[in-house]
């Protein structure tokens, strides 16, 4: 329960004015917790969960650009956009492949 600072009411009554017997008019009723609902964890949740998806979703898609195969065809070297920067040995080893 949270304590909050008074709120005043302004009960217009509609018994009051068709009956005037005070019999008939109810005592004072104690005090009634009010229920809210409260949205703050199902937001929690939401936004983790989309998080998660877009860290998943990031790392599929970095896995899959990094798995492009080189495949040597006849005497071209099919690549990426960028290839990669061969050293000494293996461009020696590239070239008496294709002089193969």
């Amino acid at each position: 329960m949270v304590a909050t600072n008074t709120v005043p009411i302004n009960v217009a009554g509609a018994l009051g004015d068709m009956v005037d017997d005070a019999k008939l008019v109810r005592g004072n009723a104690p005090p009634t917790p009010l229920q809210s609902r409260d949205w703050f964890w199902v937001w929690v949740a939401g936004w983790t969960a989309v998080g998660l998806g877009a860290i998943i979703a990031f790392v599929i898609v970095r896995r899959r650009r990094r798995r492009r195969v080189r495949s040597l065809i006849g005497t071209l070297v099919a690549s990426t956009p960028k290839p990669r920067r061969l050293d000494m040995t293996s461009e020696r080893a590239l070239e008496q492949l294709l002089a193969i």
